[in-house]
């Protein structure tokens, strides 16, 4: 957990974040979720006892998640870390030989490799190990936080003697200056594109052939600390972290300008470290349990064969909602705000079963998180959509 755990240079941002979470034991029950944020559900993946887990990062084919494994004194002070593999469908959770001290973790794309570094001990240097475990290489030194470009043949990092972002190219073994800042995030969609944080605020700047081809954009503009981004699977969209709200929630931003929009979180209870699944929509990120969302994904109950989505979502201005009856029955679609406002009623009326679908024009409404709900007779569905303007 970059942001929280061991990094030197987010800890007086998170300073806030901190207040909230005073004992060792919380720090313990932190796990790694995942957020769908399409179908707008969330499913905790891991749950090793007496420890904490932090900054996730997805296997190429998504089955996987590498993650830090910190065990912590009373104090909440990290006494130790390393890193472990859980699987996403069962949660079962297998440490990863040579990583002792290991921390933020960056899963190859061809899925041979993970770079980490050891920044919990001081050692500001990434190493490798292959991803099944073994002995670890030296890859960099004066380097933290890698993450790989899509076609594997780049590693960005931070390096903490400059206070800026770099490239490395893994042919010819180049370091290029891309800018001022941390925490980098390359995108898997283009692969032309890195975000990263500098100075409490999310920034992204094009990237070709390792070097920065023109200037950074600041993406959130607020005197609350926004950082630990990444993108979503079609690189038009920006996860990141933000205290706004007096504890760390993630929140989306449209990555050419747009205005950031909660995404999820829970009271009382903080999110960090957010990871996008490259193809999908999920995000993977680290929490405590919010007591109503720790089912894991082979635990979920079964259908009762009504189903809906929506696409494309995020959307602007509209959006197409698609439904399946098992039955014939009086159906009522409905679209809320997150205050529970009724802000629209697409149908109304008797439908037979099978598959059917509603427009919903939100012209007239602001960017944000909309839910809608599907009833049909004594079974009711609610899904989340969001509208980025």
């Amino acid at each position: 957990m970059k942001q929280v755990v061991i990094s030197c240079c987010l800890a007086a941002a998170l300073l806030m974040a901190f207040q909230a979470m005073p004992s060792y034991a919380q720090y313990d029950q932190y796990d790694i979720y995942v957020h769908d944020w399409l179908a707008g559900t969330t499913v905790q993946v891991t749950s090793i006892p007496n420890r904490g887990e932090f900054n996730p990062a997805w296997s190429p084919d998504g089955r996987y998640i590498v993650h830090d494994v910190v065990k912590f004194d009373r104090s909440g002070t990290p006494v130790y870390q390393d890193l472990a593999i859980t699987e996403v469908a069962s949660g079962v959770s297998t440490p990863l030989a040579g990583t002792d001290q290991g921390n933020d973790a960056a899963w190859h794309p061809k899925g041979g490799l993970i770079a980490f570094d050891r920044a919990p001990v001081g050692d500001l240097s990434i190493y490798y190990v292959p991803s099944s475990g073994g002995t670890r290489g030296l890859l960099l030194t004066d380097a933290i936080d890698p993450t790989w470009s899509r076609n594997g043949n780049y590693l960005a990092f931070y390096r903490p003697s400059e206070g800026a972002i770099y490239t490395l190219n893994l042919k010819t073994g180049a370091t290029t200056f891309v800018d001022e800042g941390e925490a980098p995030f390359w995108d898997q969609h283009t692969d032309e594109y890195i975000t990263f944080t500098r100075d409490g605020e999310v920034f992204s700047v094009r990237v070709i052939g390792g070097a920065a081809a023109g200037s950074p954009m600041q993406q959130t503009f607020d005197p609350a600390f926004d950082g630990g981004s990444t993108y979503s699977p079609t690189a038009k969209h920006i996860v990141f972290m933000t205290t706004r709200g007096g504890q760390s929630d993630l929140w989306v931003v449209y990555a050419f300008g747009g205005t950031p929009t909660y995404l999820t979180g829970s009271p009382l209870v903080d999110e960090y470290d957010p990871a996008g699944r490259r193809g999908s929509w999920e995000v993977a990120y680290a929490s405590r349990d919010p007591g109503k969302k720790s089912m894991r994904k082979s635990d979920a109950p079964e259908s009762s064969g009504l189903a809906a989505s929506s696409h494309p979502n995020p959307f602007n201005p509209a959006t197409t909602i698609s439904f399946t009856l098992p039955e014939t029955a009086h159906v009522t679609l409905t679209v809320y705000d997150l205050l529970g406002r009724q802000v629209a009623t697409l149908v109304e009326g008797s439908l037979e079963a099978g598959n059917h679908t509603a427009h919903f024009d939100a012209s007239h409404l602001p960017s944000g998180t909309y839910l809608y709900r599907v009833q049909a007779g004594g079974t009711s569905l609610t899904r989340r959509m969001m509208l980025l303007k």
